[in-house]
């Protein structure tokens, strides 16, 4: 995720299935990347399926798959990256086995995470305030009712208005949220 012209994140999961994010800064010249040196580890055992979008010059939305879909709140500040401490993880799927997971960023404050789940696809909307509040979901919209998807994206178009398109089977699809 790019907070800026100069700064960003980057996700990833390690060998031992734990994610972990790192700021990143960009220098001067454009030329040279400097890693944080302390590591944001995301709240959960087992994680796969990492995504993570900015909402604002120093805010990002991590999502990931642990038994369920779970999202944390990250803080960027001069070159670092950490959990909020009073972010809550939302479980965004309920007791669902999530196979896929995707994000995009509708405002500062919030983004759409859709994911596969449970034969169907799923989106919901994701709100963080501020360091203050607790991460919160809207009402669930499925997309797909008939058979998990096997790839999804989604894509805002305005704070309002995102588009997910999703593969199952044969043939694809999308929808207006």
């Amino acid at each position: 995720a790019v907070f800026s012209a100069t700064a960003g994140t980057t996700c990833y999961v390690d060998a031992g299935n734990l994610g972990k994010c790192y700021g990143l800064t960009m220098d001067a010249d454009g030329q040279t990347i400097t890693k944080g040196s302390t590591a944001a580890t995301l709240p959960t055992g087992t994680v796969s399926l990492l995504t993570v979008v900015e909402l604002s010059t120093t805010k990002a939305l991590a999502c990931y798959k642990d038994t369920v879909v779970k999202c944390a709140a990250l803080a960027y500040a001069s070159g670092e990256v950490t959990l909020e401490a009073t972010a809550v993880k939302a479980d965004v799927s309920g007791a669902n086995a999530a196979t896929l997971v995707a994000l995009a960023r509708l405002s500062d404050t919030t983004a759409v995470g859709c994911y596969a789940a449970n034969s169907k696809g799923t989106c919901d909307i994701i709100t963080y305030a501020g360091s203050s509040t607790a991460l919160a979901t809207g009402t669930s919209v499925d997309f797909e009712a008939g058979g998990s998807p096997s790839a999804i994206t989604v894509s805002a178009f305005s704070t309002s208005k995102a588009m997910v398109c999703w593969y199952r089977a044969t043939s694809g699809s999308c929808q207006v949220l």
